[in-house]
């Protein structure tokens, strides 16, 4: 299309046109504008949400997955903690160790 061509005929377009008219044409061009703009705007919104909704769905299966392991440690944790010796039944094992080492070595 050859826009030189284009700008000639808007121009003489332009040129009949009374006053009211053209000021209407630039209303109605404004409102078509306007209302392109807030078409793409709210699809727009509504892929960010769906992508949200996405995430949000990820998010809360990385974090129950989280929450296992952690609790699986934490049981781990507290059976080991009770098949653990105290401080005190370690220096007593200490103790026996060395005494059935002193009775072998005779």
């Amino acid at each position: 299309m050859d826009y030189w061509l284009f700008f000639e005929t808007m121009l003489v377009y332009i040129k009949l046109m009374s006053d009211t008219k053209l000021i209407q044409a630039l209303i109605d061009g404004q409102k078509a504008l306007k209302e392109e703009l807030l078409a793409k705007i709210t699809k727009s919104d509504q892929s960010r949400t769906k992508e949200n909704k996405e995430l949000k769905k990820e998010m809360k299966g990385g974090f129950k997955e989280v929450i296992d392991r952690l609790n699986k440690l934490g049981k781990f944790l507290a059976y080991l903690e009770d098949d653990t010796p105290t401080i005190d039944e370690f220096d007593k094992l200490e103790k026996r160790v060395t005494k059935l080492e002193k009775n072998f070595a005779l």
